[in-house]
């Protein structure tokens, strides 16, 4: 059919005028468009745009009624139908039998896998991992000073509150820093670490507490600026004497925040006199510490592990920040008995979350077991332990097992893994990603890309979903598991280096799209902090019984074959390939005890450091040393 030129006309007519109207809109909602902005050149503009769309569609649609005519005629016979159809049902028959394909091969794979772990005794259902509930009147998570450490956020059953509860103090939540002053009590030296030989500093932290004002030469990173970024410093500005170019910064402290005594005491007096502040708290947890149960009631119900809440984590860190610094001021005091109550408090608190199911939760019972050999480093380098107080703390630390914990993390951490994949079967992968993204749910992925992508993912065969959870087991079992030698009790580094380099390289170069969970939720760097702990308990329970012979003979031995059993019931190996522990006494009449390290090399008792002076854990020995010269206790 032709169309003259009267029709093109009224078409373009009514293109100019319907684009005029919708120029008009803006104009109608309110507090859109400021005033200045509705110029008669922008409305014009606007004008020309939306005819010329109106006037692109009219074409569109003329071209589609009927110029398309013939072939939409020819295209609705029932001849053409019938063979439209039956390509559709062909084309339908692939996709069922695609999907039915990939769904047996991959619960079949994944089937025949799980099976043969479940006949060696491996669990692969997160369940099995909860803990059975204890009665609240034994359970330390539920007395009442430990119990604001989540109940502002958790019900008793582990389900978040709709709303925060505000009326909740939170007790645990306690600092040995000051509220407005977020810098170590040491800023320009190494903080204390027993690794490199580095004591807590007392006449440094007494003047933290005691501290009137600081100057600030140089600008100061709180935990809550941004990389690259400094919270202002600045209360008045004093010219400096020395230099009348510069300008140095000064603050006064508030006096309140730690009791202070009026005159300077002992620097170890006043640093317990400040932390004094936390006497009535802690000794609230040491009591329910005696409670001989701990199960915090994290919502173990949720579809997702990974959302599992765990708010307690962080009063516990600052409980511990605040029992390992007191134990070291109690030593410098000579109240040593009160310090050896001090770190099994700490050795306690580890052992409150120790079953819980979360992948993280290592990270933090690791982190607070370095804080816990700190004050025990420091009593056995200054002679304070006495014999009862080192068979104290041996005792306290001989239930550690850190190989064992390892192993049941690899066995945890799988069936994590299987439930996540599980869950984004049934609940679709985009919250998930985000997730662990780091991103906000409904950030990130609430674009048109996310939407395709997400869509995509729900199409997935449940087939690819099981061949997921086979990689990840495959992963945790074949890659992991191999880091450890449970009947030696020892780490093998470089059979773990051979495992976990193969699991990656097959997760890359698998072919399905089921890789894209391995990726990002297999680990394969844990086993060495495992390592690094099981070898500082080693370390110091045979620097305990090293102690106990001297305090017995006068002197440490020759060998440490010397300890055993008098002092030791066995000495343990070094805990990388299970030779003995190097020792040897040095010139001044103490020793040197070191393990080879992860990288598997005897570099003679030899630590290294970053240029910050802070321990270089990529490389050197793991040494139980005494503090070097200047360092003293």
């Amino acid at each position: 059919m032709r169309i003259n030129g009267r029709y093109w006309l009224r078409f373009g007519l009514f293109s100019v005028l319907f684009g005029v109207a919708l120029a008009f809109v803006p104009l109608w909602l309110d507090g859109r468009l400021q005033a200045e902005d509705c110029t008669l050149l922008h409305f014009l503009w606007l004008s020309a745009i939306l005819a010329a769309i109106c006037f692109a569609g009219v074409m569109v649609l003329v071209f589609l009624v009927w110029y398309l005519k013939p072939f939409l005629r020819w295209l609705f016979t029932w001849r053409i139908l019938k063979r439209c159809l039956l390509v559709f049902l062909f084309l339908l028959a692939l996709v069922f039998v695609f999907y039915a394909e990939e769904n047996w091969r991959g619960h079949r794979a994944w089937e025949n896998y799980k099976h043969q772990l479940e006949s060696k005794g491996e669990r692969l259902d997160f369940a099995s991992f909860i803990p059975p509930k204890v009665p609240d009147d034994q359970n330390f998570a539920f007395a009442s000073v430990v119990q604001t450490s989540w109940n502002w956020l958790l019900d008793t059953n582990g389900h978040r509150l709709s709303a925060e509860n505000t009326n909740i103090i939170h007790r645990l939540e306690i600092s040995v820093f000051r509220t407005n002053q977020f810098v170590s009590p040491l800023p320009e030296l190494p903080r204390a670490d027993w690794r490199i030989g580095v004591p807590v500093d007392m006449v440094a932290c007494q003047y933290y507490y005691r501290v009137m004002l600081v100057t600030n030469r140089f600008p100061v990173s709180y935990p809550h600026s941004m990389p690259g970024e400094y919270d202002s410093f600045v209360t008045t500005n004093y010219i400096n004497p020395a230099d009348t170019n510069e300008m140095i910064e000064i603050m006064a402290l508030a006096t309140n925040e730690f009791p202070v005594a009026p005159q300077a005491q002992a620097p170890a007096a006043d640093v317990l006199l400040a932390l004094s502040k936390f006497d009535v708290v802690l000794g609230e947890l040491g009591e329910a510490a005696k409670r001989p149960q701990s199960r915090f009631p994290l919502n173990y119900d949720a579809d997702d592990p990974l959302a599992i809440s765990v708010p307690h984590y962080a009063p516990l860190t600052d409980c511990v920040h605040a029992l390992s610094l007191r134990a070291s001021a109690e030593l410098a005091a000579k109240k040593s008995a009160l310090a050896v109550a001090d770190i099994q408090l700490i050795l306690r608190l580890m052992d409150s979350i120790h079953a819980e199911p979360v992948i993280f939760a290592e990270n933090y019972r690791l982190g607070w077991f370095r804080s816990a050999l700190q004050p025990v480093w420091e009593g056995l380098a200054g002679n304070d332990w006495t014999e009862a107080q080192l068979i104290e703390l041996d005792a306290a630390l001989s239930w550690l097992n850190f190989v064992a914990d390892y192993v049941s993390s690899v066995h945890m951490e799988a069936a994590v893994d299987v439930s996540t994949v599980e869950y984004c079967r049934r609940k679709g992968n985009k919250k998930v990603f985000a997730y662990l993204d780091g991103n906000d749910e409904d950030e990130g992925n609430s674009d048109f890309k996310g939407w395709v992508q997400d869509m995509s993912y729900r199409l997935f065969p449940d087939g690819w979903y099981a061949q997921g959870k086979l990689l990840l087991s495959e992963a945790a079992y074949k890659g992991n598991m191999p880091a450890v030698d449970l009947k030696q009790r020892i780490f093998l580094p470089g059979i773990y280096s051979d495992t976990s380099d193969r699991m990656r390289s097959k997760i890359e170069l698998a072919s399905g799209p089921w890789k894209i969970w391995a990726r990002m939720l297999y680990s394969s760097n844990r086993p060495k902090q495992f390592a690094k702990a099981q070898a500082w308990r080693d370390l110091a329970r045979v620097a305990i019984a090293l102690e106990r012979h001297r305090l017995a003979v006068g002197t440490y031995p020759e060998s440490l074959d010397a300890l055993s059993p008098r002092f030791l019931e066995k000495v343990p190996p070094d805990v990388i390939n299970g030779q003995p522990l190097h020792y040897r006494r040095t010139a001044d009449g103490r020793f040197l005890l070191y393990s080879i390290g992860w990288d598997g090399v005897d570099d003679g008792g030899v630590i290294f450091k970053t240029d910050q002076g802070r321990l270089d854990e990529k490389k050197g020995d793991w040494v139980w040393m005494f503090p070097a010269i200047g360092n003293g206790i």
